[in-house]
């Protein structure tokens, strides 16, 4: 009878030993960045933009200094559009050295942007059953800009499936309506 209520005890504690520490490794969250700092250089040629964006790199344009770096929101910037860029799919010509960037331009309601980007970011969880070996195609790089012309590039949260940029952001992104789109032609090394 003793040795029943002694592994009864024991298979509780390890139970509730484990949900502890699933429980606290669950909700861990990494700290929150830096600000952002604002800029009224919005570019998708800075060097450390195009470096993001594009699989092969790239000739500095001379004259565009690096962008800041990406950060959390400032609680008193108010964003009414959004910027994007990202490397294009679309060939230039028979040049293997030509490389195209989209600069795209959405503007309309920032608000479930804004909710995406305020989450918390999370680490890989060890519990996860996700498969992370999956490739990734680059994220493009995001700018919010304010109604004086000021932008700042926001740091996308990560999730808990595999840490990766959530996609969140990016689909509130896309839902908007794209006001103005330019291509610009870069040259790799």
């Amino acid at each position: 009878m003793r040795i029943g209520r002694w592994i009864a005890t024991v298979v509780v504690l390890l139970c509730a030993g484990v949900a502890a520490v699933y429980f606290t490794v669950e909700s861990r969250t990494l700290p929150s960045p830096p600000d952002a700092i604002a800029t009224r250089d919005i570019t998708c040629e800075a060097p450390n933009v195009l470096g993001a964006i594009t699989t092969d790199p790239v000739r500095e344009i001379p004259g565009i200094p690096p962008a800041p770096e990406a950060g959390a929101v400032p609680e008193d910037f108010t964003p009414v559009r959004v910027v994007t860029c990202s490397e294009s799919a679309e060939v230039e010509g028979n040049d293997p050295l030509s490389r195209r960037v989209d600069e795209t331009v959405r503007d309309g309601d920032l608000s479930e942007i804004m909710a995406a980007l305020s989450q918390p970011s999370r680490p890989k969880s060890p519990f996860s059953w996700s498969d992370c070996n999956f490739s990734l195609g680059r994220q493009p790089v995001v700018w919010l800009v304010d109604a004086q012309g000021n932008g700042i590039r926001p740091a996308i949260p990560s999730d808990r499936s595999c840490g990766m940029p959530s996609a969140a952001p990016l689909a509130a992104i896309y839902d908007l309506p794209v006001v103005d789109h330019s291509t610009y032609t870069v040259q790799a090394y």
